[in-house]
């Protein structure tokens, strides 16, 4: 059995300080174990912070130059595009000293101390685009004048460009330049001659350059003037339109207008004018199917253009069929599928030859002829009736005619009140008051008597 003595002071502080000492050298162990992790953790953020400054430095400041870079591209191509687009709706076309050649706008001049390049300014307050590149300095412009240089209402600001159509073409009208990041332009605007490029790239400047045939492409055209107008622009394209086009003033076609679907709606009110025979041309081929107005009689004759046509329908030859109107050659027409009743004066005529026909119808009254070349002659005479193929072909002056046959009355001019039926050409011009049936039964109608016969006649008197 263990004897238990009681702990003297001795021992108890004894065991008390050998703890202590464990404690104390344990604590001094964790303590130099903390410090090891809080400068690695210093060092770990040096590292970083150096890599970053690095980044910051290098691979990143490259990526916002080249995105500052293209954002001053973007901007400079809008903006050109549009200088080029407002130079092309000025005064003349844009040509301002009528040399065929459109001026772009002039420079615009610095308010201030802005810097602008030699020679050059600011671009135009009236172009709705970014003035600003994107280090905060406005963009630098300068334009050249093509061909007859310093002539003309032009204003100041053009430099003098090349004076041959060749040179011109292919050289610089316009430049946009950016002084970069240094903010200070390097690059010059020079005058025109055969060995410089005008504008050269010089320093950290950004230039964006135009040749007159650059220009004929950012404006679709519109930068090609029409030889001596030049308030005109030409383009070499075809222009398609998806949507409806509104024309606000007259609209000229120097060749066709084709529909390959719908119509020509005149219906709100447009109406349509045709040429007449001084402007239509020619019938051909080509042109079947064409209309025009002859107005050679003094009237308005509706033609057809029909190279087919024969000589029923078209006994002057010229191809061109009248459809119908208020007149055409001497107010009569010369068809046989056509008739003409003249207004007032009561004049019927239906298959008439001449195209030179001269009856009045002022004088000439109630005449009826119907039959090719029927009445064709007819100036004044009234009354007459005409029936068959140049039945009183030869009439002018004569009055109450009734002459119904092939070439009845062929003789007659001036002759009036005859009667012939048949075919009769041996009257003399002014027979007057005959009676003729087939050249067998005659009558002397101012005398009241009858006649029948060949060769001698037999007369009975009434």
């Amino acid at each position: 059995m263990t004897e238990h003595r009681p702990e003297n002071n001795i021992e108890r502080n004894t065991r008390d300080l050998a703890g202590d000492f464990r404690l104390t050298s344990q604590r001094r162990s964790e303590r130099g174990n903390i410090f090891a992790a809080l400068f690695g953790a210093v060092a770990l953020i040096g590292v970083v912070g150096a890599a970053s400054t690095a980044l910051m430095r290098g691979p990143l400041s490259t990526v916002v130059t080249v995105n500052q870079k293209a954002k001053a591209d973007t901007q400079m191509q809008l903006a050109a595009k549009l200088a080029i687009m407002e130079a092309a709706q000025q005064a003349a076309g844009g040509d301002c000293d009528g040399d065929g050649y459109i001026e772009p706008l002039v420079p615009r001049g610095p308010s201030g101390s802005e810097p602008i390049p030699t020679n050059g300014g600011l671009i135009p307050g009236v172009i709705g685009a970014t003035k600003t590149d994107p280090w905060g300095t406005e963009y630098g412009y300068c334009v050249w004048d093509m061909k007859d240089i310093g002539t003309g209402s032009c204003a100041a600001g053009l430099i003098d460009g090349p004076t041959v159509d060749a040179a011109a073409n292919s050289s610089v009208v316009l430049a946009i330049i950016s002084a970069g990041p240094d903010r200070a332009f390097q690059t010059a605007c020079e005058t025109y001659t055969a060995n410089n490029d005008h504008v050269t790239q010089a320093g950290d400047d950004i230039v964006h350059t135009f040749t007159y045939d650059d220009a004929r492409g950012l404006s679709d055209g519109l930068w090609t003037l029409k030889q001596g107008n030049p308030d005109v622009a030409t383009i070499d394209k075809e222009i398609e339109l998806s949507k409806a086009a509104s024309f606000l003033s007259e609209t000229s076609f120097q060749g066709g207008a084709k529909f390959d679907s719908g119509f020509l709606d005149l219906s709100a009110g447009g109406l349509m004018k045709l040429p007449t025979q001084a402007t239509s041309g020619v019938c051909n081929v080509a042109n079947t199917g064409v209309l025009r107005i002859d107005t050679s009689g003094g009237g308005q004759l509706l033609q057809i253009c029909d190279p087919s046509a024969d000589v029923i329908l078209d006994p002057d030859g010229d191809k061109w069929v009248d459809i119908g109107g208020s007149g055409g050659v001497g107010g009569n027409i010369d068809g046989l599928t056509d008739g003409y009743s003249h207004g007032a004066s009561r004049n019927l005529f239906l298959g008439s030859e001449d195209a030179n026909l001269n009856v009045d119808p002022a004088q000439a009254i109630s005449n009826v002829a119907l039959g090719l070349g029927s009445g064709e002659a007819i100036v004044s005479g009234d009354h007459n009736t005409l029936l068959g193929n140049s039945a009183g072909y030869n009439i002018t002056t004569g009055n109450n005619n009734v002459m119904i046959g092939s070439g009845a009355g062929g003789g007659v001019t001036t002759g009036s009140n005859n009667i012939i039926i048949g075919n009769s050409d041996a009257l003399a011009a002014g027979t007057s008051n005959e009676l003729r049936i087939s050249n067998f039964i005659f009558g002397d109608i101012s005398g009241g008597r009858l006649g029948i016969g060949g060769g001698t006649r037999c007369w009975i008197q009434a």
